[in-house]
């Protein structure tokens, strides 16, 4: 392929890559438009030659194989826990979407895109989010941002826990993007990408998704870590200060997030003194105890999706949980005990699969003193640490845009990753 040709398709690549994170939170159903587009690119681009790589040489190598097999992993639990349990079909439905991020992976190997049109678009689609969330609390008084509408097309399709982790993940990256800008001496774009930070943030706790928080402290001593050669005490104090100024602006704008914070330790409160059980924390609670008491009756390949639903029924007349919890039909709301309950130990095992195994390519991949190749193992790790923490209070993976977003962003970094880890 001549050099005019490939950087053409290295420009298409870009331009795929670079419309989900924009994409990903403009309207409801954006995640799903962006990661159709860049699949269907994904798997054009495989059959188009590259000067540097074929599909051959990029499966071999060791770390590629890595992920596909994790992937592949976590997707064959669920077709045999389907098979096993008398399942329907649909239960494969969504962890189908590990297995068609693939190809995005390869392709992006094959053809890389350029880097800083990738890492700008995801302060481009946290700054999005951000404003998306103020407009709709701001103008539209909705009482949490990201709360879906029927009757308002661009607003269809949003969950507020779902996307507002998803805008947290967004903040966080271009928080991690602005400190690699700041060590390059960059300090426009360094602040261009805090700004994305403090309004990815922000939308994350005007969506009031609680969960999303937990493990933002766990996140930011990481980057610390990861980039204490230049973090001085003053620094860290810099750095903290935009996390307080948006805590501070989301409580002034929406009192509702004051309130949740407030609500969730009563919850907890009246929950350990047996009182209001039908809160959302104390249902929680009960639904985590249910999952548990299901993985104890099948411990190695679970209960599968049915009889969970049963047993759930079951722990309710015995008293163990409440009949409203015994007759709920949803998720455990914490993926580890759903994974544990519905498919054992096994698929607890994939599941760790695929949230860990990225996370050792990119400490693998991060011993360089490359400063681009730096920043971008530490945004695939933090992108993951947030979601580790997501996955303690909901099933993001039952969920489309949940599964979608964790398998496109970490694809992403990892094919940015492995393409830039020899420089």
């Amino acid at each position: 392929m001549s050099l005019v040709k490939s950087l053409k398709v290295n420009h298409i690549t870009s331009i795929v890559v670079a419309a989900f994170p924009i994409l990903c939170l403009s309207y409801g159903k954006g995640y799903n438009l962006a990661a159709i587009l860049l699949f269907l690119t994904s798997l054009c681009l495989l059959f188009v030659k590259s000067e540097e790589k074929t599909n051959l040489q990029i499966l071999k190598d060791s770390r590629v194989q890595m992920i596909i097999s994790a992937f592949v992993l976590y997707f064959s639990l669920f077709v045999l826990s389907m098979i096993m349990k008398n399942g329907d079909f649909s239960e494969v439905d969504m962890p189908s979407r590990v297995i068609l991020s693939i190809p995005v992976l390869l392709a992006i190997i094959k053809h890389p895109p350029k880097v800083n049109w990738v890492i700008n678009s995801f302060i481009l689609g946290a700054i999005i989010a951000g404003c998306i969330a103020l407009i709709q609390t701001e103008y539209l008084n909705q009482y949490r941002a990201f709360w879906g509408n029927d009757n308002i097309y661009w607003l269809k399709g949003y969950m507020a826990i779902q996307s507002g982790n998803m805008a947290m993940s967004l903040g966080m990256i271009s928080l991690v993007i602005g400190v690699f800008y700041f060590k390059n001496n960059k300090y426009f774009l360094a602040a261009f990408s805090v700004v994305g930070a403090m309004l990815g943030i922000l939308g994350s706790l005007l969506s009031g998704s609680r969960g999303g928080w937990i493990f933002l402290p766990f996140a930011l001593i990481y980057l610390v870590y990861a980039n204490r050669d230049v973090f001085s005490l003053k620094r860290i104090s810099l750095l903290l200060i935009p996390i307080f100024l948006i805590c501070y602006t989301a409580m002034s704008l929406n009192p509702e997030v004051t309130h949740r914070v407030n609500l969730a330790i009563q919850n907890i409160q009246d929950h350990t003194q047996g009182k209001n059980t039908d809160s959302s924390v104390s249902v929680r609670f009960q639904l985590w105890e249910s999952a548990i008491n299901s993985f104890s009756h099948y411990p190695i390949f679970g209960a599968g999706y049915k009889e969970r639903l049963i047993l759930r029924e079951k722990f309710a007349e015995s008293g163990a949980i409440e009949q409203s919890v015994g007759n709920n039909n949803t998720h455990s709301h914490n993926q580890y005990l759903e994974d544990l309950s519905v498919r054992g130990s096994l698929g607890f095992l994939a599941l760790l699969g695929i949230l860990f195994t990225p996370i050792y390519i990119f400490k693998k991949n991060n011993n360089n003193s490359n400063l681009e190749i730096q920043a971008i193992n530490q945004c695939g790790i933090i992108s993951i640490i947030m979601m580790l923490g997501y996955l303690l209070s909901q099933a993001m993976f039952r969920h489309n845009s949940g599964i979608i977003f964790y398998s496109i962003v970490t694809v992403i970094f990892l094919a940015l990753s492995i393409n830039n880890s020899k420089k």
